[in-house]
């Protein structure tokens, strides 16, 4: 299937959407809780975990996500497909709250759709006696026509929707009004402002936004006209009133949208007409999706006569809107006698159907909710099949070369199993070794398997392979029971002792005699060898005497006499080459300290760490009792081999940090490491060996092996395992006290100063306390001090101040306290 796209890309679906309701226009300080409702919608076919959070624009917002409270059923937000949520936001402004505006976000996002995020920007007005005069000269807007979230506008596809947004500018300057849809793309919408008469005769220009002196009110346009391609469904943009004398005030208003569905679908059929033959006949049919919603469909063809078989691929397709798919359609007679020979030409005509495929959705009840299904187009694409008559002499020549082609197979058969009678003759059937690898001085021995028919017959067994002088022989006597006229011959088989313990004489039904000659074999075999079913003597795990299992390649061979010398008939089955693989050195394959993160204390002992991903000075903790220097464990293999270990650690300039140490295990495991290593089935495994690395900095251990063969040495297979960085830091900086006029910044991190204005700077005393640092600054100044108390001066000037006590330790780690200095400059009101 080939899905390409014919017109926008703008063919995302938003699976979740969020519609807030309620005003939080005025909020009073110390009064009941603000509440405002939350419907939550899964537009999806999924089940969504929904999480849901506010985030505040600025930082002046940040006491948002504290008032704030959301309230629904159960322990997570779980949506089942095509189901709404109500959620309940309870924002309770507390008393001591300052008055203003405060922008936030109300966001949500599922795991099931990664790229579903969505947002809704809302504003909170806490009221407040010092800005009461302030507020009455807020503007105030409202839309025409008004939609609710039970009464959308329905907006059709290629509609445009007018909204008129009236403003009247309540303050005593005069503004300019800005008007944005949010929520969409910025193709869905134009904003369209009153045009502006400049004072000059005859010239009326367009402006960038609505200007109003004071008391006037003006009309803004606002033109909703979503591309043709927009999916179907519920729309909740939000429209936003900004002024550009106060920056702070945005109003807020929500245009409820409902997009009606568009289930159209064009289908074609190419070529129309098709001549048969050659066997199959290929079509395409292209399937456009002109509509909003997408398709889940299934493509069938048939004629009636039932005639054909067709052959889609693929048989069942997903379209998005605006995206159109093609699908190759093949078509070929049923019966093959028909493929063979067609007498008489025929018209075949065709149909294309298309049908809905059903997705079942289970709500939380375990009940299948039932759909509405769109519609399916009536003019569905026809072809035809022109299906021509085949020539006669090649009937005639395939059936005179079948009836050949049989005679000669059953005289051939006769031949074979009459004349010759290969099956009543001994024959190797099988040879191969037990394992697929072998290894030197192994735990796996070489040996082999095998299996020979008819074992009646055989005098002896030779078994040789490359590189030996001398074949090892095997011996079978075979003894005959004298026939009686009522009895068959029945023969015994004496195996030698070095397979009496290992073969086995099976019978089998003989699978490739065939229904004319097997009775015939069946009546030989029994007047032989006393059974008329296949006799095989079955060998299994056979070690090949006097093979030495050294490095190098072999290849086994297995033949059968009908001598016990050796001679007479053979059969003969090779063995492709068995590699013996050199033994392996002893290798490290484990090589873990005790944590990559230590932290030293006041009293020389070394604090483990555990460390996220990310290390940062907040994120450390610890995970177990001090150490006196960094331990490591390890595991050796084949270590049985292992001559010496050698261990030490470089820096990460590969500048030996450590002392390199050598363990000697010519003896054994040396006495160093005995308290600490046990050898197990051919495996060292040592656990917290101490290493004495104990100062500052990072180390990179490792650990050589160096084994007893001096050939792998020579070859360089000397394994080293490398240890992860392990760092040893000093004791994190910490700062004791940081005091602002003597009020601590850890339980008041904000002053606010009330200042006139031109008054000279007011000075404020910092004082602090630090330890385990070899640097403190203040910023943004002083910077570096080497006191621990200043005199910091304020300026008259509206706004905030952050002064930040910094301190760092050898290592770089840095820990730092801030104090927000937020300054009112009170002007005096003129009449």
């Amino acid at each position: 299937m080939v899905v390409s796209n014919s017109l926008t890309p703008n063919n995302r679906i938003d699976h979740l959407l969020l519609d807030i309701q309620g005003d939080a226009a005025a909020a009073h300080p110390g009064a009941r809780p603000v509440e405002r409702i939350i419907t939550l919608q899964n537009r999806g076919m999924q089940v969504a975990e929904v999480e849901l959070w506010l985030a505040p624009i600025d930082l002046r917002s940040e006491p948002v996500k504290k008032w704030s409270r959301l309230s629904y059923r159960g322990a997570e937000l779980i949506l089942q497909p095509q189901s709404k949520l109500d959620i309940t936001l309870l924002i309770t402004v507390p008393s001591e709250a300052e008055a203003g505006f405060y922008s936030y976000e109300v966001c949500a996002k599922s795991p099931q759709y990664p790229n579903s995020e969505v947002r809704k920007s809302q504003q909170l007005h806490v009221m407040g006696e010092d800005v009461s005069g302030l507020l009455r000269q807020d503007p105030h807007f409202e839309l025409t026509p008004s939609t609710t979230p039970s009464e959308p506008y329905t907006l059709a596809v290629g509609e445009t929707l007018k909204v008129r947004a009236t403003v009247e500018n309540r303050s005593r300057r005069t503004d300019r009004y800005f008007l944005a849809l949010l929520d969409v793309p910025t193709d869905w919408f134009s904003v369209e402002y009153p045009e502006s008469n400049i004072d000059l005769p005859g010239l009326i220009t367009r402006t960038d936004g609505l200007q109003l002196n004071p008391g006037e009110m003006g009309e803004i346009t606002l033109s909703i006209h979503p591309p043709s391609t927009t999916p179907a469904g519920q729309y909740f943009p939000t429209v936003q009133l900004s002024g550009s004398n106060r920056d702070e005030i945005v109003l807020l208003e929500v245009v409820y949208l409902s997009i009606p569905i568009d289930d159209s679908l064009l289908l074609s059929l190419t070529p129309e007409r098709h001549r048969i033959p050659p066997m199959r006949a290929t079509f395409e049919t292209s399937i456009s999706n002109v509509g909003n919603i997408h398709r889940h469909l299934s493509i069938r063809a048939e004629d009636e006569a039932g005639a054909f078989a067709f052959t889609l691929t693929p048989s069942e397709l997903e379209l998005p809107p605006n995206r159109r798919a093609r699908v190759i359609v093949e078509a070929k007679p049923k019966r093959w006698l028909s493929r063979l020979c067609h007498r008489h030409p025929k018209v075949v005509p065709f149909e294309i159907a298309v049908d809905n495929v059903v997705d079942v959705i289970v709500d939380e009840d375990d009940q299948i909710n039932s759909l509405i299904l769109p519609n399916l187009p009536k003019a569905l694409p026809k072809g035809t099949l022109d299906w021509q008559a085949y020539r006669q002499w090649l009937f005639w020549l395939v059936l005179i070369l079948g009836v050949l082609g049989v005679v000669s197979c059953l005289s051939w058969l006769f031949w074979y199993f009459l004349i010759w009678r290969p099956n009543l003759r001994p024959s190797v059937v099988l040879l191969s070794t037990t394992s697929d690898s072998f290894q030197e001085l192994g735990a796996k021995s070489m040996s082999l398997n095998w299996d020979v028919t008819n074992p009646s017959k055989v005098g002896s067994l030779q078994l040789s392979w490359e590189g030996e002088q001398d074949p090892v022989l095997y011996s079978l006597e075979q003894s005959s029971l004298p026939k009686t006229r009522s009895e068959a011959q029945t023969v015994s088989i004496l195996l030698p002792a070095e397979l009496s313990s290992r073969c086995t004489l099976t019978e089998t039904v003989d699978q490739s005699s065939g229904v004319l000659i097997g009775p015939l074999l069946r009546l030989h075999r029994k007047r032989t060898t006393g059974s008329e079913n296949l006799q095989v003597l079955r060998c299994r795990e056979v070690p090949p005497a006097g093979f030495e299992q050294v490095e190098g390649e072999y290849e086994f061979m297995l033949k059968v006499f009908s001598q016990e010398n050796g001679r007479g008939l053979k059969d003969v089955e090779r063995l492709d080459k068995v590699k013996v693989a050199p033994s392996a050195p002893p290798t490290a394959t484990e090589l873990v300290p005790g944590s990559t993160f230590y932290r030293r204390e006041s009293n020389g002992l070394l604090q483990p760490m555990a460390v996220d991903d990310v290390v940062n000075v907040d994120s450390a903790v610890a995970s177990s009792a001090p150490v006196p220097d960094v331990p490591l464990s390890w595991t050796v293999t084949n270590a049985k081999k292992i001559k010496a270990l050698r261990l030490g650690s470089v820096t990460n300039d590969a500048t030996q940090n450590l002392q390199e140490r050598t363990f000697d295990f010519s003896n054994g495991v040396p006495a160093q490491l005995d308290p600490y290593c046990r050898l197990s089935e051919n495996v060292l495994s040592c656990a917290e060996v101490p290493t004495g690395a104990s100062e500052l900095g990072y180390y990179n251990f490792y650990l050589q092996t160096i084994s007893t063969d001096e050939q792998a040495n020579s070859r360089g297979e000397e394994t080293v395992m490398n240890a992860v960085e392990v760092a040893i830091a000093p004791p994190l900086p910490e700062i004791l006290s940081f005091t602002h006029n003597g009020a601590s910044a850890a339980s008041s991190p904000k002053r606010i100063l009330q200042l006139k204005p031109n008054q000279p700077p007011v000075n404020i005393t910092l004082s602090w306390t630090v330890d385990n640092a070899v640097q403190v600054e203040l910023l943004p100044a002083p910077g570096v001090v080497s006191f621990n108390s200043i005199s910091y001066p304020v300026t008259a000037n509206a706004g905030t101040e952050t002064v930040t006590l910094q301190a760092m330790n050898e290592a770089g780690d840095v820990v730092s306290q801030s104090i927000v200095i937020e300054k009112i400059v009170v002007a005096e009101e003129r009449e």
